[in-house]
């Protein structure tokens, strides 16, 4: 069954292979889906209001994913956010844990997974 999705879901991850795979998986259940090799690019390229949901890498040079995330809930903004991985660390589950609308997954990661994470932050999202 392909997914109903208007909001786009923005793929932030310095890997081009990650980046690439995670939005053609997106894509073929029915998501519209951006790219972006980093949070800069992000932040100077897309208003997060437009995003249901961002798929954001936690290790990446310069801004990482966790500083995105922080950066993002001191502005308000509370776009859902699903940090990847490929790091074990307690504390990331920790910090994130205390921040509203986040969920971490560990790569590499089940494709249904990712695919039900993603539905799952835009349900919850939408029922605000």
């Amino acid at each position: 069954m392909r997914a109903k999705q208007h909001r786009t879901i923005c793929v932030i991850d310095d890997d081009d292979a990650v980046r690439e795979s995670t939005r053609a998986l997106l894509e073929s259940v029915g998501h519209h889906v951006r790219e972006f090799p980093s949070a800069s690019a992000f932040l100077t390229g897309l208003d997060s209001s437009g995003a249901g949901c961002l798929v954001l890498d936690v290790h990446m040079p310069g801004m990482s994913g966790l500083q995105l995330l922080q950066f993002l809930r001191q502005r308000g903004d509370m776009v859902p956010v699903i940090l990847f991985t490929a790091r074990a660390d307690v504390a990331l589950d920790g910090i994130v844990g205390m921040t509203t609308a986040a969920l971490v997954l560990h790569k590499p990661t089940d494709e249904e997974a990712l695919i039900q994470a993603v539905r799952g932050m835009i349900q919850g999202a939408e029922g605000l």
